[in-house]
């Protein structure tokens, strides 16, 4: 039987440059959600390093990375957990994906290079899938492999030194065509497809180096008491690995073969006014402040040019009415026109930026006024005014561990 293995995030992290690409060719795939703020489940996070492209990915999302190594959570913990520049947040579970059953609905459900580890995955998709939301996703990549002989020959010297019950088999990943089956009995609309990479590594022994990573860790978690019998073992692997992986002029060509799935859960259509179904609030579309007649050239040059924002043009039913509309990324403020305007000096918007000191500093040069209060746990903010007196936030998560 296999071994649970004990995990290494400094090896591991070593070739985190090839090992996070196919996510992120993944990521290209995988339709947007429905939120702006999305639900999201990593499953095998790791040392969070993938964990932490979708949070680039997805600024506000809310992530939870979930996986069963106390060495590779401590790592994750340590560089990628707490708020998110985005206004999100990453949290790290220890959980075990051969029982974890998602108690939430989860508008993205991803795994990268995980489920090779996880026997009988497939017959968890249905409850991962059954947690999505309508319209969520299900996407994973997972290593297709194991009859390379990075991984033939790892068994067969394995079997030889007694540990050959310690490592996976092929059987550990499906074929696509059966990837392909169990998705879309699931309803799900589903895309399955391969790629074979070829790593160019560098270095000494570069493939042992990769292995020892990932597929080699329970041979090494098996040995870890047995020293001489652990470098008899690499001793040999190492030999068969240079024969089979000869270095060229620019390094060591490592073909790796990858599995890929998107499959996406349909969205329910939207019921008639008639139909009785609850109605729900899905996002805030816009803030709305006031402003005098005549001031659109104050407000282009304080929203547009000191903030940066982007003037998006009114509805030409709205134009008439005078004022201006500015953007940056989901956030819209709309600026009308008042008769009788007077400012805004409680009621206010919240605006969550990145880099809030740069924004107090190019305020303060332009003679607007910058009040930091720190009354507000886990954030900078300070408060500030727009050239006709409205009262205005911002704030800045601030991370754990900075």
């Amino acid at each position: 039987m296999t071994v649970t293995p004990t995990w290494d995030p400094a090896q591991y992290l070593r070739h985190a440059g090839h090992r996070t690409r196919p996510t992120t060719e993944l990521l290209a795939r995988i339709p947007v959600p429905a939120t702006p703020a999305p639900r999201i489940a990593d499953l095998g996070c790791g040392a969070g390093n993938v964990t932490a492209l979708l949070a680039e990915r997805w600024p506000a999302a809310r992530i939870t990375g979930y996986d069963n190594s106390p060495e590779m959570l401590d790592a994750a913990r340590t560089h990628h957990a707490g708020p998110t520049p985005g206004g999100g947040h990453l949290d790290l579970v220890h959980a075990d994906l051969r029982t974890w059953t998602p108690e939430e609905p989860y508008d993205l459900i991803i795994s990268s290079a995980t489920l090779q580890w996880v026997p009988g995955h497939a017959d968890r998709f249905a409850d991962w899938a059954a947690a999505l939301n309508p319209g969520g996703t299900f996407a994973f990549q997972i290593p297709g492999n194991f009859d390379a002989p990075s991984h033939a020959l790892m068994r067969e010297i394995a079997h030889r030194h007694g540990i050959g019950h310690v490592l996976r088999h092929s059987d550990a990943v499906l074929a696509p065509q059966d990837y392909l089956a169990r998705l879309t009995a699931l309803g799900c609309t589903a895309d399955v497809w391969e790629t074979t990479y070829l790593h160019l590594l560098t270095g000494e022994d570069p493939v042992l180096d990769w292995v020892k990573g990932t597929g080699l860790r329970p041979v090494l978690t098996a040995l870890a008491d047995e020293p001489e019998r652990r470098e008899a073992f690499l001793e040999e692997y190492r030999a068969a690995l240079r024969t089979a992986y000869p270095p060229g002029p620019h390094g060591t060509a490592f073909p790796f073969r990858r599995l890929f799935a998107v499959a996406h859960k349909t969205a329910k259509e939207a019921p008639s006014p008639a139909g009785g179904a609850p109605a729900v609030i899905t996002a805030l579309d816009h803030v709305q402040l006031a402003a005098p007649a005549g001031s659109e050239d104050l407000l282009r040059d304080y929203y547009g040019g000191i903030l940066g924002m982007r003037e998006i043009p009114k509805p030409p039913a709205l134009a008439p009415r005078g004022g201006c509309w500015f953007q940056s990324g989901s956030v819209q403020l709309h600026l009308g026109i008042e008769n009788g305007f007077r400012p805004a000096r409680k009621a206010h918007p919240g605006i969550r930026v990145s880099g809030i000191r740069q924004y107090a500093d190019r305020l303060d040069r332009h003679g607007a006024p910058v009040t930091w209060d720190d009354n507000l746990p886990g954030h900078l903010r300070f408060f500030t005014a727009d050239p006709v007196g409205n009262r205005l936030e911002f704030l800045e998560p601030v991370r754990e561990d900075a």
